[in-house]
């Protein structure tokens, strides 16, 4: 089976429909975050409906890949946007469509920096009147401004994860004097651990959600949620309630030891 890719003819090229192209404006910024969790950000469209949830009414995919990916932008699959990308070029494109209309043209350049990322956006629009250029563009530019905001501080969080997994592991056994207010995040070997009560009972589970390292706080009785991708499980069996078809789990967490004066988390290897 070939491998699903872009639709629209020759996606790398600029302005591949011969359009009356406008460049609106542009977007320059240095983000705090190495290229690798750019080009991960990137070509991670799932993030798209819940981390941006202010700024994206509905997100499905149609196909995704290396290439890129292709999501509906409603339910009735009448619009979509379709981001190709170019690693040799160091660089991508978003374009929007309405129906069979293109009617946009997003290109964005990355630029790697030590442990940054300098990126250039150019915003293109068919057949804009130039009375209507200043409107437009700080309209896109107050939407990037906080896309990348949200982007950046997912991506940071991601990369002091995946650096907490290789660093130096925290003591395996911590003993916590009461009284403490719960919900109650604590380091425990080489992961973050919530402790919160639920009917009476204290609990404990990772806040860290085993998808890509997202946060685990926000919680309901037993369902706990990450923001950054919709992934939902149940804190006692540490099974994934949501996607469906996901596999992951969360891990098995500390043994509890509760007296009148204290609680002791201890954690065991396997």
């Amino acid at each position: 089976m070939l491998p699903m890719v872009a639709t629209q003819d020759h996606p790398l090229d600029r302005n591949p429909n011969n359009l009356n192209l406008v460049q609106v404006t542009s977007y320059k910024r240095r983000i705090h975050a190495n290229i690798d969790r750019v080009w991960e950000n990137v070509l991670d469209w799932q993030h798209l409906p819940w981390l941006h949830d202010s700024s994206f009414d509905y997100v499905t995919v149609d196909s995704a890949g290396e290439w890129g990916w292709r999501t509906w932008s409603n339910p009735e699959q009448s619009a979509s946007v379709e981001l190709c990308v170019n690693r040799e070029q160091s660089e991508y494109v978003a374009r929007s469509y309405q129906a069979n209309d293109q009617i946009s043209e997003i290109w964005t350049r990355l630029l790697e920096v030590g442990d940054h990322t300098d990126i250039e956006v150019t915003f293109a629009l068919p057949d804009i009147e130039p009375k209507s250029i200043a409107k437009i563009s700080a309209s896109l530019l107050k939407l990037y401004s906080r896309l990348w905001d949200e982007d950046e501080d997912m991506m940071q969080k991601r990369e002091a994860r995946l650096r907490q997994r290789v660093g130096s592991p925290a003591p395996s056994e911590l003993r916590l004097e009461k009284p403490f207010e719960l919900p109650l995040t604590v380091t425990l070997g080489r992961g973050d651990w919530t402790i919160r009560e639920v009917d009476g009972q204290v609990l404990v589970h990772s806040a860290i959600c085993p998808h890509l390292l997202g946060p685990l706080a926000a919680a309901e009785g037993t369902r706990v949620s990450c923001p950054w991708h919709g992934y939902q499980f149940d804190i006692v069996s540490g099974n994934c309630l949501a996607p469906a078809d996901a596999s992951c789990r969360l891990k098995t967490p500390p043994e509890i030891q509760e007296t009148d004066t204290h609680l002791t988390l201890t954690l065991h290897s396997h």
